[in-house]
């Protein structure tokens, strides 16, 4: 019997959430007849593939041109091509594999709500930015084309093919939500600043001047023999995580504090490895650029404060 946590809580982005719903809404709203696409010859659904693919890609594109603004019925038009693109997987499977229409859209339709939800845990785990690449936009379409023209020609089965022509849609389809996200709160298909109080940058410098001081405090001498970097990411992989598991909707301070401490000294380690293990490096991992970049991102200071804080 698999536990509720085994399974990721689906999270709604507020950058989002309006597009998503407007997309969830149309998606429900689809009628399909099963029995006039069964009559449908599989090329022609491919070709129809094909062309909502091309749009699609087309649309997208355009919404990322950082020289264009766009228009009022941006967010429309990308909605409009995410739903087409959803409704053109269970065309394919019925007209390849005879999987009824109305029993494959609904899973399609959760698994582009999971996609996204995985994206929001990696941008509140400041693994993943809101903004949008160009070359984000090329890849999924890319490999929907190809899986298309491995398709073809197999008017019956073809099921890798046709898993892997989904995987591409829904990704594609996935971007362009959050680019149609982008646009509704932010204007700009392809940016979604977050401004940062300055509450948050007084709290992240205290946790930068404690780590500080913890660090110069831990740094007793060590014998020649012995090498700093490896001391203290051994130190670092030794720390254990707190007996309870932190629930962030009880009141539990104990397990709190248990948390922030755990988490304080791995910092306390990785700041006295980082910049040692930078100076040994031919290449530096880190400049100033770069520096200067940490120090200005909402999203490491956000993940640095929920996280480590």
């Amino acid at each position: 019997m698999h536990s509720d946590r085994s399974r990721p809580e689906i999270l709604r982005s507020p950058v989002r959430d309006v597009a998503l719903t407007r997309t969830r809404v149309e998606i429900d709203a689809t009628g399909g007849s099963d029995q006039a696409l069964r009559s449908t010859s599989p090329s022609l659904v491919r070709e129809s593939a094909s062309a909502v693919l091309a749009v699609a890609h087309a649309r997208l594109l355009t919404s990322l041109d950082a020289g264009r603004t766009p228009g009022e019925d941006a967010v429309s038009e990308l909605v409009d091509t995410a739903v087409a693109l959803v409704r053109t997987i269970p065309q394919l499977w019925l007209t390849h594999t005879a999987t009824a229409y109305e029993d494959r859209l609904p899973a399609i339709a959760a698994a582009l709500e999971r996609q996204l939800s995985a994206h929001e845990h990696g941008v509140l785990s400041g693994e993943l930015p809101y903004s949008l690449s160009v070359a984000e936009a090329e890849e999924p379409a890319v490999r929907m084309r190809h899986s298309l023209a491995e398709l073809a020609g197999r008017d019956h089965g073809g099921i890798n093919d046709l898993i892997s022509v989904q995987s591409a849609a829904i990704n594609l389809a996935a971007l362009l939500v959050r680019a149609a996200g982008n646009i509704t709160t932010h204007a700009r298909a392809s940016e979604a600043p977050e401004e940062r109080i300055p509450a948050l940058d007084r709290a992240l410098l205290r946790v930068e001047r404690e780590i500080a001081a913890q660090a110069q405090a831990d740094t007793r001498p060590l014998g020649k023999a012995n090498d700093v970097i490896g001391h203290h990411l051994a130190r670092a992989l030794r720390v254990c995580e707190p007996a309870r598991q932190l629930d962030a909707r009880a009141a539990d301070g104990g397990a709190l504090v248990a948390a922030r401490d755990a988490w304080l000294d791995v910092a306390v380690h990785e700041y006295v490895v980082l910049p040692r293990s930078t100076r040994s490096c031919r290449h530096p991992p880190i400049d100033h650029t770069t520096r200067r970049w940490a120090r200005r991102s909402p999203r490491l200071a956000r993940t640095t404060c929920a996280a480590r804080v």
